[in-house]
């Protein structure tokens, strides 16, 4: 008779192993050519000739040297790529992930993948929830806020932000008259 809270000789909760083994250490590892999945969930796969997207083989990928770098983004040494697409005239070499779908090079910031209008690089700042800041303007998920002051500007949370000026959510003025006062400023 099994004990209750023990499995019944032989066997383990492990699953259909040889009986009374359970299995250690690291998995067998994959022939070469096989597939190896990369730590970005589901998406990106290479094997010694080659890299894949959701099952598309990427065009004049060097794959032995393509690495991950984070938020969809990977590169090579020639070439940076956003979920499998080739982003044109960002440099590989400097390329950097900023965060929340943003990252740049020395001249030009990037939105999952899009190159964003008018922003600089330089000193360019995640503010959180999609908004970002360069010194001059402020951006939602990549598209510039119209009116919106950098200098004054900071995350509330929930889709909602400020400047000295307005309230924002998800990138668009409030417009609701509170006869010139909205209590959570």
């Amino acid at each position: 008779p099994d004990k209750p809270g023990r499995p019944a000789p032989g066997r383990h909760p492990g699953g259909p192993h040889r009986p009374g083994v359970r299995p250690q250490g690291n998995p067998p590892r994959p022939a070469p050519g096989a597939f190896r999945p990369h730590d970005h969930p589901g998406h990106y796969t290479k094997n010694q000739l080659h890299v894949y997207f959701d099952g598309r083989r990427l065009a004049d990928v060097l794959a032995a040297q393509f690495v991950l770098i984070g938020d969809g983004y990977a590169r090579d040494p020639w070439a940076v790529y956003f979920c499998g697409t080739k982003i044109d005239g960002a440099a590989a070499g400097s390329f950097r992930i900023i965060g929340d779908g943003y990252a740049c090079d020395p001249w030009a910031v990037y939105f999952c993948g899009k190159r964003v209008k008018g922003a600089s690089a330089d000193n360019f700042r995640i503010a959180g929830g999609g908004y970002a800041c360069d010194p001059w303007a402020v951006y939602y998920c990549g598209k510039k806020v119209k009116g919106a002051a950098a200098a004054s500007f900071e995350y509330l949370g929930r889709g909602y932000a400020r400047d000295a000026w307005h309230l924002y959510f998800e990138g668009r003025v409030v417009t609701d008259d509170f006869h010139g006062r909205a209590p959570w400023l």
